[in-house]
């Protein structure tokens, strides 16, 4: 049958403003709040001479991070009305199945693993830099041909690293401590207050005051002699002496 993948241009004149952050046609990530695992994509599809799809489609998604397929998930149930068709990716929806990332590209049928995959996570995109080329390639199903691949792939605009907010170093949020903005409190893992805001120890097993002083201990042993010193350097001649008294006279 042969599909076409329209220029950018031609997309947003059906979908303008569908992807908030991206070009239409391309990927929109969700905001780093609480960002779901998920992507919406939006598109216009046609066949080789132009003419806009109706009808229900099988397409598959991967993702890529400087070229290697990261992701991979099929989409068997896929609504296009009038060439028009959005699919949220990493969700189960309109027959999303998680794909051995082998099987993207290829023109045969994949092989589906747990949808436990499904979701596309912040590790996925864990090591991505703003100099990281990360696209979206698409593939769409014909009886005769199997998955059929439209080139080029859809670069994925900055608003990805929306997801990467879920870490901080590679360290999640379940991993990282917590203040409490009414308080100033730093909170533990269960949300216990453990340091107030002066940065006083709050928390379970609180420092006690100081106690009294202890007994004296006992006298150490006499340490060894230590070497003799040097003699030292001669003092002052003194004084001198008063005369001492005369001697008898000696005899005749």
């Amino acid at each position: 049958m042969g599909f076409v993948k329209p220029s950018k241009a031609l997309i947003a004149l059906f979908v303008a403003g569908a992807l908030s952050g991206a070009f239409p046609g391309e990927a929109a990530w969700a905001s780093a709040n609480n960002a779901p695992h998920a992507m919406n994509f939006s598109g216009y599809l046609t066949d080789a001479s132009a003419n806009p799809l109706n009808g229900t489609y099988s397409l598959r998604f991967s993702l890529l991070v400087s070229g290697s397929v990261v992701w991979c998930a099929s989409y068997s149930s896929v609504t296009v009305n009038s060439g028009e068709y959005s699919v949220v990716l990493g969700s189960t929806a309109q027959g999303g199945q998680s794909e051995m990332v082998a099987s993207c590209g290829s023109a045969g049928a994949g092989t589906p693993q747990s949808n436990a995959n499904l979701p596309i996570t912040d590790s996925l995109i864990s090591m991505v830099t703003s100099a990281t080329s990360v696209q979206v390639a698409l593939e769409v199903y014909d009886s005769s041909l199997g998955y059929e691949q439209l080139l080029p792939y859809f670069q994925v605009s900055s608003s990805l690293f929306a997801l990467q907010a879920e870490t901080v170093g590679g360290y999640d949020e379940t991993q990282l401590t917590k203040m409490d903005s009414t308080t100033g409190n730093i909170l533990s893992q269960n949300g216990t207050p453990v340091i107030g805001p002066t940065g006083a120890w709050i928390g379970l097993g609180t420092m006690g005051g100081g106690g009294a002083t202890g007994a004296t201990g006992a006298a150490g042993a006499t340490g060894v002699t230590g070497p003799t010193g040097s003699n030292g350097t001669n003092g002052a001649t003194g004084p001198t002496g008063v005369a001492g008294v005369t001697g008898a006279t000696g005899a005749a």
